[in-house]
């Protein structure tokens, strides 16, 4: 009879520790460990400037795991470099949401904003960034840049001349001068044809 209930018990002990199967959290630090592999990946791949392959591989990484500012941020990073604006836009918005002062963010989803064919979006964060930084003559460029491309001919030339003042005339205002140029021609051509 003893015999009977050891093993009876035996037997019961042995099915609930196969029917659990896992440890309290085995489940959680698999998924994590195996995000941090894809990370690693998508990150080899990235260094060799295959962009869509990284993408693939950050985007595998989040599903596996929470979303982190630092995976999105290099998921957003491959997007833009791949050409894939649109993608890339809502991930540095949402971390700029988060971190509202970050300039690198701030530039990026800039940048990828004009890209994705928003220019004056893309123009109002260059002008805040211009507000914001302005010891930095490429914000300021951009800025007129993207005054330039959304016709707003006498703010450019306005931002033009607030340009020379801060940098002197330099290739960029230059480049600035010649951009606005171009972009008047076809604008006083269609004024005198009519």
């Amino acid at each position: 009879m003893k015999k009977t209930a050891f093993a009876l018990v035996l037997v019961l002990v042995t099915l609930v520790f196969t029917a659990c199967g896992s440890l309290p959290g085995e489940q959680r630090v698999l998924r994590e460990n195996s995000a941090a592999e894809y990370v690693t990946l998508a990150d080899g791949y990235f260094s060799q400037e295959k962009y869509a392959k990284a993408s693939e591989y950050y985007e595998k990484a989040l599903q596996l795991t929470e979303s982190t500012d630092t995976v999105t941020y290099k998921l957003a990073c491959s997007y833009a470099y791949e050409g894939e604006y649109e993608k890339a836009a809502p991930l540095f918005s949402e971390l700029l949401d988060k971190d509202p002062q970050n300039r690198t963010i701030k530039e990026s989803l800039a940048y990828v904003t004009v890209m994705s064919g928003d220019v004056r979006g893309g123009g109002q964060l260059y002008e805040e960034l211009a507000a914001d930084f302005p010891e930095d003559g490429k914000l300021l460029k951009n800025y007129v840049l993207t005054l330039i491309q959304s016709k707003n001919f006498d703010a450019a030339e306005e931002k033009i001349k607030q340009y020379k003042s801060l940098f002197g005339t330099d290739s960029n205002s230059q480049l600035l001068d010649r951009k606005l140029q171009e972009a008047l021609k076809p604008a006083e051509t269609e004024d005198t044809a009519e």
